[in-house]
């Protein structure tokens, strides 16, 4: 009897996370899950890095100096997209992961299979991203922005830019309401809404901010995919169409993410974990959300902009 006794307390001993690399395949801890975004953020920001070198070797002169103006393009298009997409918001998210639930009280992310999901996309995105540099062609030249007629130009790295973009925003969202789940749903009994550390709040505007803007960033490529492949005109001049749709689709994404961004530094930078709106930098707080929240609107805005464009596209849709 006191050897299944023994038996029974030596197995409880071994109960925890899987060990090796299944572990962190398969976590669901929200600061496991922090961990990957920053390690993965870290080695985008290498990578990216690398190719602002390329781009500071060549214009260290004038003239030729490394590559062709090609790929110089490719260079600057690639280091963009891998800083923005790879580097700067998984860091973000990854500080999302780590302290949120700890401020709130919260054991772990509302949703934490979700969360595993959210990241292991961004992996097999950046992969089908930079698998167009081995492409004939090359990899995407139009500028991170990926304004036509430029990024139409090229061969198949259209549709795997189009597609790891997708991928992006899929993990973006999931991320979104994940956050919003957990701070409206899972806050210790004494934290309300008006004593939430800044940085809770910053990323509830934030992730507010991203499911109103991503969906607009997928619905722009997506016409740049139907222009590449399917002869629609969206931002084709000849076809009743214009590049200055793009231009206003573009703006929805860029104004809200740099509130993200700027909301969410200033936080990382004032805020000790008990600033909140109670306090002496409450009215700062307030200010840092109202500007965030206008962000939602100037994104409105634009996406309004950019559909009145779509009168001019539509009759040439229904005759391709």
């Amino acid at each position: 009897m006191s050897s299944v006794i023994e038996d029974h307390h030596h197995d409880d001993h071994h109960h925890g996370p899987a060990k090796g690399i299944m572990r962190w395949v398969f976590t669901t801890n929200h600061k496991d899950i922090g961990t990957l975004y920053l390690w993965f953020s870290f080695m985008m920001f290498l990578l990216g890095g690398s190719f602002a070198l390329v781009i500071r070797a060549e214009l260290f002169q004038p003239g030729l100096q490394i590559v062709e103006p090609e790929f110089f393009n490719q260079m600057t298009t690639m280091h963009g997209l891998i800083m923005v997409f790879g580097a700067v918001m998984p860091a973000f998210v990854g500080l999302a992961n780590w302290l949120v639930p700890m401020m709130i009280g919260a054991p772990d992310m509302a949703l934490p299979r979700m969360n595993n999901w959210s990241f292991w996309i961004l992996p097999f995105a950046f992969a089908m991203l930079l698998s167009t540099l081995f492409m004939p062609g090359g990899a995407p030249a139009g500028g991170w922005t990926m304004y036509p007629p430029l990024v139409l130009q090229g061969g198949h790295n259209v549709g795997f830019l189009v597609f790891s973009v997708h991928m992006m925003g899929i993990s973006s969202i999931m991320g979104a309401i994940n956050v919003i789940a957990t701070i409206m749903n899972m806050r210790a009994p004494n934290v309300g809404y008006l004593n939430m550390p800044l940085f809770v709040w910053t990323w509830l505007i934030t992730a507010f901010l991203l499911i109103a803007v991503m969906p607009v960033l997928a619905g722009a490529v997506t016409m740049l995919l139907t222009d590449r492949y399917f002869d629609t005109s969206f931002f084709n001049a000849a076809g009743g169409g214009g590049a200055e749709a793009l231009n206003d689709l573009s703006d929805a994404v860029t104004n809200s993410s740099g509130v993200t961004i700027g909301i969410g530094t200033n936080a990382l930078a004032n805020d000790d974990g008990s600033t909140n709106f109670n306090t002496a930098l409450g009215y700062k707080a307030g200010e840092d959300i109202t500007s965030g929240t206008g962000g939602v609107f100037v994104g409105y805005e634009a996406g309004l902009q950019a559909v009145s464009y779509t009168h001019l596209t539509l009759p040439t849709i229904y005759s391709v």
